[in-house]
């Protein structure tokens, strides 16, 4: 996966999370356990950023060398998934991702 052009992942987008009931809940792996109903759909990771396979998961390295899990990075954005947090200079950066396709059944 690294270096690849045009990288994708495969993200829950899950409704109706308890306490979240007016936003979405992006993760990675797995549905929440916590929401009403989940699709599946697959989102480009933005330039500059590398996913990578390790033993048991994926990690994604940020411009600056960070490295993060998937759910360490992901946010709702009006309905749109992206990366949130902030940079090694403290800056905040929130990152739209492409979302790509949806499987409305979930699985």
């Amino acid at each position: 996966m690294k270096g690849e052009d045009n990288m994708t992942i495969e993200l829950y987008k899950n409704y109706g999370v308890l306490s979240a009931e007016k936003r979405t809940i992006y993760t990675y792996g797995n549905k929440s356990e916590q929401a009403d109903f989940s699709e599946k759909i697959e989102v480009k990771i933005p330039d500059g950023w590398e996913v990578e396979k390790n033993e048991t998961d994926i990690v994604i390295t940020a411009p600056w060398g960070w490295v993060y899990t998937p759910n360490e990075l992901l946010y709702d954005n009006d309905g749109a998934p992206c990366f949130l947090g902030t940079d090694k200079d403290g800056r905040f950066f929130n990152i739209e991702l492409g979302e790509e396709r949806g499987d409305k059944n979930g699985n």
